[in-house]
């Protein structure tokens, strides 16, 4: 997370992120506001901490001295924000727009002296629309939690901005803005941390929310804070003691705001549970517009029930979500309009990059193409067939027939399809959200902001006369850090951060579907998923693409209208023609436990890596283990300097999907089945450490003892998987290095990657006996069991996303 944040000045953040820009006359409306008397104003009596000047001479008056040296407790040194937020809703910003506010003596008033501060505030951002009243109110109950919809929040945010007027109990749903104050500056971080946190759990608990604010206060140090899935943004801070009017600004800004303006989706709308149809829990409607929906250009759905919404670590990153959903008639009338069930899935896209509903459309355009020159030619056997053997062979040219009867469901089955078609999902229709704030200009990326600085503690000990003062000076060499003990990214191969702007993407799919880490499988439903799975990966070949994110979540089973079960392969989000060019340097992370090994460690295996097999990576490496290596790659190096000098842009291609696949069945076998011995250190949920070295020694290490004991601990009706597996990792161990000596060109070329689908054909379609053991959900070493049912992440915090060396 702290690798997402970034840092700018304050007028920058504001031309980026504000939600509008207040007019000086505004920002002089609402600072009278604040010095006037409202026992005179108004004409009656009030309490004095209400009433009383909230400026004078151009200061906050209930901030006498800074809050570091402020006596009172830390809930009460920051209490009298409420009490300004409250005068400021009584403003009226139309009226504001149509005078200024006219000095009441001869003499300068305060509002006057307090606006002047805001002269530095840029005007470059175009005003967005505001109302007139304030549409959000302030509070603060640091020691309340306020409730949300999913479990697992401890936050109890100092201060927040949310809904006015809200007649039943506040919850998270309704907060736009939150506020986490210290008194000391020394507590930056943890207040930081905090806010963050806070943020975190909102976004991910909301399906509504698509960005939030905050603001962080230590001592009179104020920084303003935009979160979103591109990245996070903090503001250089200023004294709100010395720069009352800025803060001002900051209030109204938010106070006023639209709620699209403050980070709610206005195409998402929450429906409170309704038992009189069915729905005993919150649901939500999500808005879909577009010229592919008809003559009815809007369309509305309404989702029934979670199928994925995991907690997640980052609040950066695709944040996927999936509903399953019915079609209602709008947000007003949830009259439904069919009896049908689909699927909503929501993810978040770089923008500018390919959807999925074109990415689909480019592949089967490819495969048309492909086939089409098989059924011009019957003779015709394209390279990709080299040695795929005669029964893969004929079963790929059948899948370049129509379709066949209920392979697809009945909602998408009358239009003319091919028979490949059935190994992907079928899109009903898609729809691309607004974007999130571009990134403020002159940021700088600072991952220090959210970690801790242990500074040198100094000492006013005596010396002798004479002693030499710049002894006293520390050198930053000998301050010891700690060091991250897990591969460093090879130069050049980590792109610059562009944090580009992005887009909820949502889809709505015909098939309802279980993935492969769903309640109630058999291991022979998993097989059926992965056979799928190959089949979707031989079409993607055939076609010059590659997925990219091979897992548990993206190969899914369908029933169809007679009981027999399909598997599929969705999310293509990621994929890509091999080879591609261009693309985002923005960091993009398949599933963890999947990855490809030449991936997670950005770079290709030599034939050193294959060589022999090292002492167990799960432990540190000793300085002679450590010499020894630096030895041998320096050696090696040397000997032979060809390719690997050369540049040399590592792609993910064919034969890492099919290593995708490897990692999916050994997991299939060993954690679905509640044993995790042998493979506890490849499948960690997080590439940290050593993580990526143990993975490859796993897959390719000659004599790897883990995989070894794997043949002992699997039942016997696993056996014949357990072979091919083993099978496929002889073949990685020599075609690995081989690709790494072969030039671009070379690569490109289909023969070299055909045997590898005749080795996997053979692999998921091992025969899963009936008596093969039962499947274990949930029996995850870094997950616990906090309620009936369901699952709750242990993970530490995750290293810095790494960008995919391949475009």
């Amino acid at each position: 997370m702290r690798h997402d944040v970034v840092r700018c000045s304050l007028n920058n953040w504001f031309a980026a992120y504000q939600t509008f820009e207040p007019t000086s006359e505004e920002v002089a409306a609402c600072v009278q506001a604040l010095a006037v008397n409202l026992d005179t104003r108004k004409g009656r009596k009030q309490q004095k901490s209400t009433s009383e000047p909230l400026i004078e001479d151009g200061k906050f008056v209930p901030f006498k001295v800074p809050p570091s040296q402020n006596q009172n407790t830390e809930n009460d040194v920051f209490k009298p924000f409420k009490a300004i937020a409250d005068r400021l809703s009584t403003v009226d910003l139309d009226a504001a727009t149509k005078a200024t506010v006219d000095a009441e003596t001869d003499s300068p008033c305060a509002a006057e002296k307090v606006v002047a501060a805001t002269a530095t505030s840029t005007d470059t951002q175009q005003a967005t629309r505001r109302h007139s009243n304030a549409h959000w109110s302030y509070d603060s109950r640091p020691n309340s939690a306020i409730p949300g919809e999913q479990e697992g929040s401890t936050n109890r945010v100092d201060g927040y901005f949310h809904r006015r007027e809200v007649k039943r109990k506040l919850w998270l749903g309704d907060v736009a803005v939150i506020c986490e104050y210290k008194k000391k500056r020394e507590d930056a971080v943890q207040n930081r941390l905090q806010l963050v946190s806070a943020a975190s759990h909102l976004l991910n608990q909301d399906p509504i929310r698509f960005a939030i604010y905050g603001i962080t206060i230590e001592d009179c140090d104020v920084s303003l804070w935009y979160f979103c899935r591109s990245h996070t943004a903090k503001s250089e801070s200023f004294n709100f003691l010395e720069n009352p009017a800025i803060l001002v600004k900051v209030f109204i800004s938010f106070m006023f705001a639209p709620s699209e303006s403050v980070g709610f989706d206005s195409n998402i709308r929450r429906i409170m549970p309704s038992p009189a149809d069915g729905h005993l829990s919150i649901s939500y409607v999500y808005r879909f517009t577009g010229e592919d929906n008809g003559k009815e250009r809007v369309h509305y759905y309404r989702t029934r029930r979670t199928i994925c919404d995991s907690h997640r670590l980052c609040i950066t990153g695709r944040a996927t979500r999936v509903w399953e959903a019915e079609q209602v008639k709008s947000f007003d009338d949830l009259t439904r309009v069919d009896e049908r069930v689909v699927v909503l899935r929501e993810v978040w896209l770089d923008e500018g990059a390919a959807t999925e509903r074109q990415i689909q459309q480019s592949i089967f355009a490819s495969l048309n193409e492909f086939g089409a020159k098989l059924e011009e030619n019957p003779g015709y056997s394209p390279p990709h067939f080299v040695d795929f053997g005669a029964d893969l062979e004929e079963e790929v040219r059948a899948l370049f027939k129509e379709e066949q009867e209920g392979s697809f469901p009945p909602s998408a089955a009358s239009a003319r399809r091919m028979v490949y078609e059935k190994y992907f999902l079928t899109i009903r229709e898609d729809f691309v959200g607004r974007a999130t704030r571009s990134i403020a200009k002159d940021y700088q990326a600072d991952s220090m902001l959210l970690r801790k600085v242990q500074h040198m503690r100094k000492t006013k000990s005596p010396t002798v006369p004479g002693a030499d003062s710049s002894r006293n000076n520390q050198n930053s060499a000998t301050v010891h850090v700690k060091r991250n003990d897990g591969p460093a990214p090879p130069p050049g191969n980590t792109p610059a951060r562009q944090y580009r702007p992005k887009r909820a993407y949502r889809l709505v799919y015909e098939e309802c579907c279980l993935d492969l880490d769903a309640k109630n499988l058999s291991l022979r439903d998993i097989f059926t998923g992965l056979q799928g799975c190959f089949i979707a990966l031989v079409l993607l070949f055939c076609a010059g693409w590659v997925h990219r994110d091979i897992s548990c979540g993206n190969v899914l089973i369908w029933t169809d209208t007679r009981g027999k079960k399909h598997g599929k392969l969705g999310d293509l989000e990621y994929a890509k023609p091999f080879p591609s060019e261009g693309g985002s340097p923005d960091p993009k992370t398949g599933t963890a436990y999947f990855m490809p090994v030449e991936i997670v460690l950005g770079r290709r295996l030599a034939s050193n890596d294959t060589a022999q097999k090292r002492p167990h990576l799960s432990e540190p490496l000793t300085a002679k283990q450590k010499a020894q290596e630096e030895e041998s790659r320096l050696l090696a190096r040397s000997r032979n300097p060809g390719p690997q000098e050369k540049e040399d842009h590592l792609q993910h291609h064919f034969i890492h999907d099919l290593e995708c696949l490897w990692w999916l069945s050994l997991w299939s076998i060993t954690c679905k089945l509640g044993n995790w011995d042998q493979v506890k250190d490849v499948f960690v949920p997080f590439n940290a450490g050593n993580a990526g070295l143990a993975r490859k020694e796993f897959l390719v290490d000659k004599g790897a003892p883990a995989f070894d004991a794997l043949r002992t601990a699997l039942p016997e009706p696993l056996q014949l998987v357990h072979i091919y597996l083993e099978v496929a990792r002889t073949y990685f161990q020599s075609r690995f290095p081989e690709l790494a000596q072969l030039d671009s060109t070379e690569r490109r070329d289909p023969t070299g990657y055909s045997y590898a689908y005749s080795i996997f054909r053979k692999l998921v379609n091992a025969t899963i006996p009936s008596d093969a053991p039962s499947v274990v959900w949930g029996s995850n070493p870094y997950w616990e069991v906090v309620s009936e049912g369901e699952l709750k992440a242990l993970e530490p915090e995750a290293p810095p996303k790494r960008a995919r060396p391949d475009p």
